[in-house]
């Protein structure tokens, strides 16, 4: 079973993506804010990452170039209203614009997960 963290600092849409990932089998771990995230990553290793873009203090591309640290293939995916602002997926990192379809989300979550 996959170990999914999912990062967003609006609870609802975390908890929305928790019990979709958990729907699907996924065991999810959910943070509101990057820190969180990087203390719940160093005690429980994910095998993903689901986080939302625009977060006060810290935005997704930095909480994935953290976590990146400890393992760079990392898989991520990106979900955000902005994905115009980012830029360029680096790595193995998919970009999902907000609203977002929850199995297409799924569907993204498995592609970052297959092995290359």
């Amino acid at each position: 079973m996959f170990h999914i963290l999912v990062v967003d600092d609006h609870e609802d849409v975390a908890y929305l993506f928790e019990r979709i990932l958990k729907m699907h089998g996924y065991r999810v771990t959910v943070a509101n804010d990057a820190p969180t995230a990087l203390v719940m990553a160093a005690v429980d290793w994910p095998d993903g990452v689901v986080t939302d873009y625009q977060m006060p203090g810290m935005n997704g591309a930095e909480l994935l170039e953290k976590l990146r640290e400890r393992q760079a293939d990392l898989p991520a995916v990106i979900v955000s209203a902005y994905t115009s602002d980012i830029g360029p997926a680096k790595g193995n990192t998919k970009l999902l614009s907000k609203p977002v379809a929850f199995d297409r989300l799924i569907a993204t979550v498995k592609t970052v997960l297959q092995p290359a």
